[in-house]
C-alpha cells in the first residue's frame, strides 16, 4: 500500500480518479451518474482542446483502429439500442422503454468518446489515467474485503457518522438512535458486482505496467513493491467476492478465471467456445428454463433458496413470452405487466407464480421484453464483440475474453438489464478495458547502459 501512496504523491490529481472509483463502488447507484460525467469529460476534452491522432492525422476511435470488426461491433450494439427505443411504440410503459434505451445509447456514445480520447491524448496522460484506475481498484478491493469481513461494519460506521450518505430510502438501511446497525444483502451485492466488473480491466492495466518496465512508468515505485501491492489487493478482492455471499459475482468471476486460463492455454479453442456459450445463452435460454422446470430444480435440496425462486420466476416469464414472441412487451415493461402476469393464489415449491419485477436473467428478459428480434440482435451484437476481441493482439485476448465472460455470466442470474447503475457498471468495465487494451500507450523503459 505504501507503493500506491507513493504514486499518488507523485501525481496528486490521480486522487480524483481513485476517489471516483471508490464512490462508484461504494455507492453503486451514483455510478449511473458518475460514468456519464466521466464520459462527458472526455467529450469536452476532445472539443475544447484541438488534438490530432498519434500518427499526426485526424483522431480516430479505438474501435476504428480494429477495422471492420470494430465497426461491425458498434453497428450491431447500436441496432440493439435502436430496437429497444422502437419498442416504446408498443410498450406498456413507454416512458421506461424510451428512458432506459436512451441511457444505454448515451453510454454507447460515451464509450466512443472515451475511445477517441484514448487515441488522441498524449501517452503520458493515458498512462496516468490508467495508473489512477488501477490504484482505485486496488484500494476498493482492500476496503471491500474489510467491509465483508466486518459484516459491512466499515460502511455502517460511515453512514452513522455521515447520515446524508444513507439517502432517503430506508428499505435497505436499518438504524436506531442515529446508529446504522444493519444493511440488507442487496447493498453489499451491488458493491460486489461493480468491483467484480472492474477487476479484469484493472488486471490488464497491471500487466501492461509490468511489461513496460514499471520503474520508468511510475517513477518511485519499484518492481519488487508492485507485485505484493497489486497481488495482495487482488487477493483481497477475491476474498471479498468469495465471502460476500453474492452468488452471481462468485459464478461470474469463476467463469472469467476459467475463460482466462482457457484463452491463455488454448487460444485457438477459446473464442469458438465463447461464441458457443453466447449462442446457448441468447438462443437456447427458453428451452433451458423449460428443462429446469421439468427437472423440478425449484425443489432441489442442493440448490440455494434464491436460485429455487428464480427457477419459478424464469418459468413464469417463459410462459409470458408467447404473448408477443417476436416484438416483446417493450423494454423495461415487465413491472407494468406484472399485475397481469401474477397468479397470487398459485404457488410452486412455496414460491408465488410471478415474473417478478424483472426476470433475474438478462437473456430471458430480452426475449420477454424485446422478443425474438431483440434476442437475435443481442446474439449478433455479442458475436460481433467476440469478433472484435479476435482482432486484438494475442497477449490481450485472454483479458478481454475474461471480461466478456464475467459480464455475460453476471447478467445471466442477477439484476435487471435496465437498472441504470448495472448498465453503468458494465459500461465502466468496457471503458476501462478500452483504456487498458493495448500496451502501446505504456512506454518501455530504456535498457540499462552496457558501459
Amino acid at each position: 500500500m505504501a507503493a500506491m501512496f507513493s504514486a499518488l504523491r507523485q501525481n496528486p490529481w490521480m486522487a480524483l480518479i481513485v476517489l471516483g472509483c471508490l464512490i462508484g463502488v461504494f455507492a453503486p447507484r451514483i455510478m449511473a451518474t458518475l460514468l456519464p460525467v466521466a464520459m462527458l469529460a472526455a467529450t469536452v476534452r476532445l472539443i475544447a482542446v484541438p488534438s490530432v491522432g498519434r500518427t499526426g492525422g485526424p483522431p480516430q476511435t479505438w474501435f476504428a483502429k480494429q477495422g471492420p470488426a470494430g465497426r461491425r461491433a458498434l453497428a450491431f450494439v447500436g441496432a440493439f439500442v435502436i430496437w429497444a427505443l422502437a419498442s416504446a411504440l408498443w410498450s406498456g410503459a413507454p416512458g421506461h422503454s424510451i428512458g432506459k434505451a436512451a441511457y444505454l445509447g448515451m453510454l454507447l456514445a460515451g464509450l466512443l468518446a472515451v475511445a477517441v480520447w484514448r487515441e488522441s491524448e498524449s501517452h503520458d496522460t493515458v498512462e496516468r489515467v490508467a495508473i489512477g484506475l488501477l490504484l482505485g481498484v486496488c484500494f476498493i478491493s482492500v476496503i471491500m474485503a474489510i467491509d465483508v469481513m466486518t459484516n459491512q461494519g466499515l460502511v455502517r460506521w460511515f453512514m452513522t457518522k455521515f447520515p446524508f450518505l444513507r439517502g432517503e430510502s430506508t428499505k435497505h438501511i436499518f438504524a436506531s438512535d442515529g446508529v446504522v446497525y444493519a444493511q440488507s444483502e442487496a447493498e453489499i451485492n451491488r458493491r460486489t458486482t461493480v468491483m467484480t466488473l472492474l477487476l479484469w480491466p484493472a488486471g490488464l492495466i497491471a500487466a501492461n505496467l509490468w511489461r513496460s518496465r514499471l520503474q520508468a512508468t511510475v517513477g518511485g515505485i519499484a518492481r519488487t513493491a508492485f507485485i505484493p501491492a497489486v497481488g495482495l489487493s487482488f487477493l483481497a478482492a477475491l476474498m471479498a467476492i468469495a465471502f460476500g455471499g453474492h452468488q452471481s459475482s462468485q459464478t461470474a468471476i469463476a467463469a472469467g478465471i476459467v475463460t482466462f486460463l482457457a484463452a491463455f492455454c488454448m487460444p485457438r479453442l477459446a473464442l469458438p467456445a465463447a461464441a458457443t456459450v453466447w449462442v446457448v445463452l441468447t438462443v437456447l435460454i427458453v428451452p433451458i428454463v423449460l428443462t429446469a422446470q421439468a427437472a423440478r430444480l425449484q425443489e432441489a435440496p442442493w440448490l440455494f433458496h434464491s436460485a429455487k425462486h428464480r427457477v419459478v420466476i424464469w418459468n413464469r416469464t417463459v410462459q409470458r413470452i408467447g404473448l408477443k414472441p417476436w416484438i416483446g412487451i417493450g423494454a423495461d415493461a415487465t413491472p407494468a405487466a406484472k399485475e397481469f402476469a401474477d397468479e397470487p393464489d398459485v404457488k410452486v415449491a412455496g414460491f408465488p407464480v410471478s415474473t417478478g419485477r424483472h426476470a433475474h436473467n438478462a437473456y430471458l428478459q430480452v426475449w420477454y421484453e424485446l422478443g425474438g428480434v431483440g434476442a437475435l440482435l443481442l446474439l449478433a451484437a455479442g458475436l460481433a464483440v467476440l469478433g472484435l476481441i479476435a482482432t486484438l493482439p494475442p497477449v490481450l485476448v485472454p483479458w478481454a475474453l475474461a471480461q466478456a465472460a464475467t459480464t455475460a455470466i453476471m447478467a445471466a442470474s442477477s439484476f435487471s438489464i435496465w437498472q441504470v447503475w448495472f448498465l453503468a457498471s458494465i459500461g465502466a468495465g468496457a471503458a476501462v478495458l478500452v483504456i487498458a487494451n493495448g500496451p502501446e500507450h505504456l512506454r518501455p523503459a530504456p535498457l540499462p547502459s552496457s558501459k
